[in-house]
C-alpha cells in the first residue's frame, strides 16, 4: 500500500499520458460528507480538465494516467460545483490516501473551497 499524499505536494504536480505533459493538478474535488477525494481538477495551456480519482495513478512524481480518454470537460467540473463538490486548493497537514480519503494530522486543519471553477481558487 502506497503512503499518504500531502495535498501541498500533490497541488502542481505533472499530470501526463504515455509521458506527455498534459496539466498539472490546480485542484482536489472532494465528496465532504464522505471526507473524500473523487478527481481532481487538471489545468494545461489549453484549458482544464476532470481526472477522476480512480483513474489517477498519483506517484512522488506527479499524476499518470492510463489515456486521455479518461478525462471529464471543464462543463464537468462546473456540474459538480453545482452539485456541492468542494476543492482542496490548499492545506496544512492533509493527505490523501491511495483510496481518495482525507487524513488530517492532529490538529485537523484543512481548507476547503467552495466550486470548481477557476475563479474561486482559495
Amino acid at each position: 500500500m502506497r503512503s499518504p499524499v500531502a495535498l501541498d505536494e500533490l497541488l502542481g504536480s505533472p499530470t501526463t499520458v504515455d509521458s506527455v505533459l498534459l496539466g498539472r493538478v490546480t485542484g482536489v474535488l472532494l465528496v465532504e460528507s464522505e471526507d473524500r477525494a473523487f478527481g481532481l481538477e487538471v489545468t494545461g495551456r489549453s484549458g482544464r480538465w476532470f481526472l477522476p480519482w480512480i483513474a489517477a495513478d498519483v506517484g512522488a512524481h506527479g499524476v499518470r494516467a492510463a489515456s486521455a480518454i479518461v478525462f471529464g470537460s471543464s462543463e464537468q467540473l462546473d456540474a459538480y460545483a453545482r452539485q456541492g463538490a468542494r476543492v482542496l486548493r490548499r492545506g496544512t497537514d492533509v493527505h490523501l490516501g491511495h483510496d481518495g480519503r482525507v487524513v488530517r494530522h492532529a490538529n485537523g486543519s484543512h481548507v476547503l473551497e467552495a466550486g470548481a471553477s477557476g475563479t474561486r481558487a482559495a
